[in-house]
């Protein structure tokens, strides 16, 4: 089954984990400059979360509802 949330709810968390590796002195990954914007302008839209992992590491993939189009990719 499907599990949707709302975009801003990833971003609350998300924006929060780059904030806190700031804090720190980790450097986050340019995903993360591309893609909080992209689930900031997103807002309430329900997305769906997948992850792909490749020889580089692990993205987060944010889809829209419908699984037709990538919302915001970390």
């Amino acid at each position: 089954m499907l599990k949707l949330q709302s975009a801003h709810q990833y971003l609350d968390i998300y924006a929060w984990r780059a904030e806190c590796m700031a804090q720190d002195g980790v450097s986050t990954c340019k995903d993360f400059e591309q893609g909080l914007p992209d689930l900031r302008r997103a807002g309430d839209e329900p997305v769906a979360l997948g992850r792909v992992d490749t020889a580089e590491g692990t993205h987060l993939v944010f889809l829209a509802a419908d699984l037709k189009s990538c919302v915001a990719v970390l």
